[in-house]
């Protein structure tokens, strides 16, 4: 879109460019049947659905359901692949702390959370929660939802993989793409490898 166009939708508005996307994203988050977050797309009638939306039920036994990207407003497959270029670009906002950093945050209320798929680091922390990389991604199980409802709204998500931040990245990528958790989510530089020198009476090695 060019800066003109920009210009006069602000102008209209009285909004800035920044607050005028959020408040789009936002209106295409949430059913508004239902009030509970649009995760999956009907391409037969090319609506987003949550998952108390009557029809899902109905649809899924005739059509494969899609997922749905609220920020491109579009269904897909396994990834939308504008998100994915957003990810591995690097452009979505995404803090990467020191493992110490993880433990201050945990003191203040946010929850650990280790989204390992598969585990080259064998031991596990006492106390953080699970929840894989796939469920995260995969919007039409309902994983994260159930997950999300079990913590305080308004708690930030430090998640942690193995040894980096790619797959850990990945989700919180999800997170804020997808779910508006901007300035709530951080990924864990060095993943669990670092976080068990700091937590070391919580790890414990696993068989």
């Amino acid at each position: 879109m060019s800066n003109g166009i920009r210009l006069l939708l602000e102008k209209a508005e009285k909004q800035a460019w920044s607050e005028l996307l959020v408040t789009a994203r936002n209106s295409t988050m949430v059913c508004e049947h239902h009030n509970e977050p649009l995760l999956l797309f009907d391409p037969s009638t090319q609506r987003p659905l949550c998952r108390r939306c009557t029809s899902a039920f109905e649809v899924q036994k005739q059509v494969g359901l899609m997922r749905y990207c609220r920020r491109h407003l579009s269904g897909y497959h396994r990834y939308c692949a504008m998100c994915e270029n957003d990810k591995t670009r690097r452009e979505v906002p995404v803090p990467a702390i020191a493992a110490s950093t993880a433990a201050d945050l945990e003191q203040e209320g946010a929850v650990l959370v280790d989204v390992r798929r598969t585990k080259h680091v064998q031991g596990e922390i006492e106390g953080c929660l699970k929840l894989m990389y796939t469920e995260i991604l995969d919007a039409r199980s309902g994983d994260l939802v159930d997950f999300l409802a079990t913590i305080d709204p308004s708690a930030s998500l430090v998640l942690f993989d193995d040894d980096g931040e790619g797959r850990s990245y990945g989700a919180a990528g999800e997170l804020v793409l997808r779910y508006g958790m901007e300035n709530r989510v951080y990924v864990v530089r060095g993943g669990i490898r670092e976080l068990r020198s700091v937590f070391s009476e919580r790890y414990h090695e696993v068989a």
